[in-house]
């Protein structure tokens, strides 16, 4: 999945999501970058870039969340693990990391670009989708 989500509440919302494997996108900006909750299974979020998050990936679930090789908006990974990036919650392996947003970019195979999906004017539960509205992937 190639996937740009900037200034929502949840960016990516996975609930009893399975197989779930998202992959060079850009989840900037957000409340909760990725939020994963009930009976998902595994779940992997890579090389991507996750950063300006309030919290880059909350986990409530047992299982691992496979986070792998992002960059977290800074160049010793996210926050408790070691480094001072976006800040990971709950069950997330998130090392190894990428030190920089050029290195996803690579890995991807792209220059500078990611592949943006446009939300802007998409319906939501009110017939429009704006700022805070939530989108839910399953």
């Amino acid at each position: 999945m190639n996937l740009s989500v900037n200034k929502r509440a949840n960016g990516v919302f996975l609930v009893s999501a399975a197989n779930s494997d998202i992959s060079c996108a850009s989840i900037t900006n957000n409340t909760n970058g990725v939020w994963v909750q009930g009976a998902s299974a595994d779940v992997s979020v890579n090389q991507s870039i996750i950063q300006g998050n309030t919290q880059g990936i909350v986990n409530i679930i047992a299982a691992v969340v496979n986070a792998e090789n992002n960059y977290w908006g800074a160049t010793d990974g996210p926050s408790l693990s070691p480094g001072s990036g976006d800040f990971i919650s709950g069950n997330v392996g998130a090392i190894p990391f990428a030190s920089s947003a050029q290195d996803v970019h690579a890995a991807c195979g792209r220059g500078a670009d990611i592949t943006t999906l446009d939300f802007e004017n998409a319906p939501g539960p009110d017939g429009e989708l704006g700022t805070g509205d939530d989108v839910l992937l399953t």
